[in-house]
């Protein structure tokens, strides 16, 4: 998760595969910034020797209005530390399921900051579903 066009596509076919199977739902934001990596739900209390991630916030804001369509489906937010690729990577370890978004960029911008879905889904420990984003967001072709 993100905030774009592309992760809530993920987000949302995340959501309907967790409810059409019974599975938990895992919201994953990776940063590079964030040394440890922090996971936070509605049911287990945790505790955490430091301050809570601003990406929590994001994973919170992005996953509510989705969790009030889902009622009873439980909802875990995590931000994982180190590159992209690399956390969710991690992110898929025990999953049914790792679901990324898809920006559509092209080739030419591939190329320039490299293929994030075909990265991961090639050392995923799971399967992979590649959602593409909704272009009716905007997000560029």
């Amino acid at each position: 998760m993100d905030g774009t066009a592309a992760s809530r596509a993920a987000l949302d076919f995340g959501f309907a595969f967790a409810g059409e199977h019974d599975l938990p739902l895992a919201a994953a934001h990776v940063s590079p910034a964030s040394r440890d990596d922090y996971f936070n739900d509605d049911v287990t209390l945790s505790a955490h020797f430091a301050i809570e991630p601003a990406a929590l916030e994001l994973l919170a804001a992005e996953t509510e209005p989705l969790a009030l369509r889902h009622p009873g489906l439980p909802v875990r937010r995590a931000v994982l530390h180190g590159s992209v690729i690399e956390g969710l990577d991690r992110a898929g370890y025990g999953a049914a399921l790792l679901v990324l978004g898809d920006m559509r960029r092209g080739v030419v911008g591939r190329a320039r900051t490299g293929d994030v879905p075909l990265a991961v889904a090639t050392r995923a420990p799971c399967p992979v579903a590649v959602v593409p984003a909704d272009q009716r967001e905007g997000d560029p072709l």
